[in-house]
């Protein structure tokens, strides 16, 4: 099962598990989707949406894009099955929204698009219309949406040509009022590495994961959101650097494996100083920050797991402590998803 579809089904499984009533006061348990793609999944402050199968859908039934209500654990269609196929034309492979909810940005790939090629479109969850932002000949994917929603950092990479392993991928930024893109840098990027943009509290820099050869791996690096020069952030040692998150203005989490080979969670500052672990263990799910309490969620699975135990549903403090016990109140007035 991919990390990305454990962590939503893990809080899924929680929202409707923690309580009799279940801890957003709902008298029925939600459904769970358990069938979703990678990364098909977006969470905002009152609710989830998905793009998968349901577990009361019929043995082999094509996903849809759902949206799930935190307060009533209702679960209903996105959309007609008309506008989503006219949308997608194919499968949503990635889904991102944008702070408030109001926007989605949806990867959609072609049914045996041949060569590999994806489309980045717009849809707001308000009135429903849909509108294409980036459509060529280029693989486009991991849509970031700017704080202010207004912009969307992506990387797109041409075909592979041949053998070859490695091919650039190209960060930029799309400018949702009037379609214009901005190529920021171009980067190696590996076939099943992670390079997922995040944007600055402020929208001034986008952090992301770089690779660095098979020698080095993956690193953080940085960026400003206007251009120019890159900076590495993370130090030499640190591999396969994946899923970076900004905790607040100056400081980044993200995923990776240390110099004596223990996988975990670190953060790191801006200006790459202060590099420490938060968390030991192996992380199945990219993390998730509330920026309002400096509260961190993920799901993984801890260094004493034996056998095939399950990843674990985590949430660390920006120190790393654990915050153990069930979530109540914590979760519904102060995590604000």
């Amino acid at each position: 099962m991919d990390r990305s579809i454990l962590f939503c089904v893990a809080i899924l499984l929680y929202l409707g598990i923690a309580s009799s009533t279940g801890i957003w006061g709902q008298t029925v348990h939600p459904q769970i989707p358990p069938n979703l793609p990678e990364h098909a999944y977006a969470v905002c402050r009152h609710s989830v949406f998905f793009y998968g199968t349901l577990r009361t859908d019929t043995a082999n039934a094509r996903p849809h894009l759902y949206r799930m209500d935190f307060a009533t654990s209702e679960i209903a269609r996105v959309l007609p099955d008309e506008a989503e196929n006219s949308a997608l034309g194919g499968q949503c492979l990635y889904l991102a929204a944008s702070s408030d909810g109001s926007t989605l940005a949806l990867v959609a790939v072609a049914a045996a698009s041949t060569p590999r090629t994806s489309r980045i479109v717009l849809l707001n969850t308000h009135t429903r219309a849909i509108r294409e932002l980036v459509a060529n000949n280029r693989w486009n994917n991991y849509p970031s949406f700017s704080p202010d929603g207004r912009q969307i950092a992506f990387f797109h990479q041409a075909p592979a040509e041949g053998a070859k392993t490695y091919v650039p991928a190209t960060l930029s930024v799309a400018n949702l009022d009037n379609g214009t893109v901005q190529d920021l840098i171009e980067v190696i990027r590996k076939e099943s590495d992670d390079s997922e943009p995040a944007w600055s509290p402020r929208g001034q820099w986008i952090a992301y994961s770089s690779w660095l050869g098979p020698t080095s791996g993956s690193a953080i690096s940085m960026i400003a959101a206007s251009g120019g020069l890159s900076r590495r952030i993370t130090p030499l040692g640190i591999h396969l650097c994946r899923h970076p998150q900004w905790l607040d203005c100056e400081r980044i989490i993200y995923c990776a494996v240390g110099e004596k080979g223990v996988s975990g969670l670190y953060g790191i500052n801006r200006d790459g100083t202060g590099n420490r672990i938060l968390f030991r263990g192996v992380i199945v799910s990219p993390p998730q920050v509330n920026r309002e309490t400096a509260q961190i969620c993920f799901a993984a699975i801890p260094p004493d797991a034996t056998g095939k135990r399950p990843a674990r549903l985590i949430v660390i403090n920006e120190h790393g402590d654990r915050m153990l016990g069930p979530f109540g109140k914590i979760f519904l007035h102060r995590w604000r998803l």
